[in-house]
């Protein structure tokens, strides 16, 4: 289970789009109408009675940017590129992660490899692929 949200008008039209969906007469049609109906009822409540103008999802204004800080990791990866003369993102980013010093925070060393190679093609003004 994730997090819990309050209930908007606005979620009632993915219900409705999934009653389209649905066999014409069906019982999963009515249910899904009647699930419109009521995420209709409890959205306008919520904005009526508690006053709750929307639960905003997603990330917080003025927090775009880097999540991590990759500073340290790029320089790591500028000194092996000098030492070993390898120019391949990739291929430098693999061997910071190997040498450790990356914390991967529950992340795949995959999906870290990946986010140091393109934070490297982005300082050296590459286009990411």
């Amino acid at each position: 289970m994730g997090k819990p949200y309050f209930v908007r008008e606005k979620d009632a039209l993915q219900f409705l789009k999934d009653a389209i969906l649905a066999p014409k007469g069906s019982k999963q049609r009515q249910a899904l109408l009647e699930a419109a109906m009521i995420a209709v009822y409890f959205g306008s409540l919520n904005v009526l009675k508690f006053k709750e103008r929307d639960d905003r999802r997603g990330r917080p204004k003025g927090t775009t940017g880097a999540r991590h800080k990759d500073d340290a990791h790029l320089q790591l990866m500028a000194r092996i590129a000098t030492v070993t003369g390898e120019t391949r993102p990739r291929a430098l980013a693999r061997l910071a992660v190997e040498i450790g010093n990356v914390p991967l925070n529950g992340a795949s060393k995959d999906s870290v490899v990946r986010r140091l190679a393109g934070r490297w093609k982005q300082s050296r003004g590459e286009i990411i692929s």
